[in-house]
């Protein structure tokens, strides 16, 4: 525990393996109290219903990843395609129906989608994250479909970094996380 008060707390947790650090997380949870201000977030983007949007990965270049999500092309573009905005927007939901809801299944989603640098690549190269922080906007999120809408946009890329802000919401309009990223990119 980093901190904790009256109506928050602070973990900062580490995973560590033979090669050393792999991973650190630091989680805030905070309970809900009464407040006089409030904010709907940000409208999603206008984007065709999920049935009506071609399939994200083709089929013969799938990540082994992938094939544990259904991911939906719903505007900007593809990956390795220069010149377009570097811009994701996907339907995503869980492949098998069967996969419990929650906080973990929905940080699954949030970053099943490779980062919209990619989109700027002339071919595929390597990427790494650096950095990932995510912000819950709802209480408890939910999605009545199993659908969610991710939009993730760069905002600055140089020197072998770029960095993406990303929004997700649920198949009712309404925004349930923000996200960042910055991912190193090898190109």
């Amino acid at each position: 525990m980093v901190r904790q008060g009256k109506s928050a707390v602070v973990i900062e947790a580490s995973v560590t393996g033979e090669a050393g650090p792999a991973a650190r997380a630091l989680l805030t949870y905070g309970a809900g109290r009464d407040s006089r201000i409030g904010a709907s977030g940000a409208a999603p983007p206008a984007v065709p219903a999920p049935e009506a949007c071609p399939a994200f990965f083709a089929a013969d270049r799938k990540p082994s990843f992938a094939h544990h999500f259904d991911v939906r092309l719903a505007g900007g573009a593809r990956p390795m395609t220069p010149g377009a905005e570097p811009r994701i927007v996907v339907w995503i939901r869980h492949g098998d129906g069967e996969t419990p809801g929650g906080l973990p299944a929905l940080v699954a989603l949030a970053d099943a989608v490779p980062s919209p640098a990619l989109v700027l690549f002339p071919e595929f190269a390597p990427f790494s994250t650096m950095t990932w922080s995510l912000d819950l906007t709802s209480a408890a999120p939910e999605s009545a479909s199993g659908w969610w809408l991710l939009d993730s946009v760069i905002d600055a890329a140089d020197g072998g970094y770029a960095s993406q802000d990303m929004g997700l919401w649920n198949d009712a309009g309404e925004l349930v996380a923000r996200a960042r990223q910055m991912v190193a990119v090898f190109i």
